[in-house]
């Protein structure tokens, strides 16, 4: 190493002060996992929640084309739509998370087995409720208006 004319010493680092980083890093990629591991279930759950928004919204869309009634039922992990006439699948089922629990309510509270959409823009009301490790999220379907919304609780 090449000294500095001003101390006499060498530069560098001294072996204390690479331990001490070395430690700090440790820390760092310690906690990282845990934090993540927090944060994760909420985005889970608010990206399942954003995604059964727009599938009600596209098989309103289909449904409006088609001129015929379009359900949409949840099947353990995988949310199914369907021509409601045939029951002909529409499109690919859409899979949730393992860990992210999808049920489908009546504003009530009691298990449907389906959302119906209909031609006219409107829908039965329900309720979807999205949650993971502690987050929840609701995807409500108004019956008059066909709208859906996402709410936390």
């Amino acid at each position: 190493m090449r000294r500095t004319w001003v101390t006499g010493r060498e530069s560098g680092f001294t072996l204390l002060e690479l331990m001490v980083v070395m430690a700090i890093l440790v820390l760092v990629a310690t906690v990282l996992p845990m934090a993540l591991d927090r944060a994760l279930p909420g985005h889970r759950v608010a990206t399942t929640a954003e995604r059964l928004m727009s599938l009600v919204r596209e098989a309103q869309g289909s449904s409006v084309v088609t001129g015929r009634p379009v359900t949409l039922q949840v099947q353990g992990h995988e949310l199914v739509t369907q021509d409601a006439a045939n029951s002909a699948a529409i499109g690919q089922p859409f899979s949730f998370p393992t860990s992210t629990n999808v049920s489908l309510r009546d504003l009530e509270g009691r298990a449907t087995a389906a959302l119906v959409v209909y031609p006219d823009g409107s829908a039965q009301p329900v309720r979807f409720d999205v949650e993971d490790s502690g987050r929840h999220k609701a995807v409500t379907v108004s019956a008059v208006t066909g709208r859906v919304s996402v709410t936390s609780d």
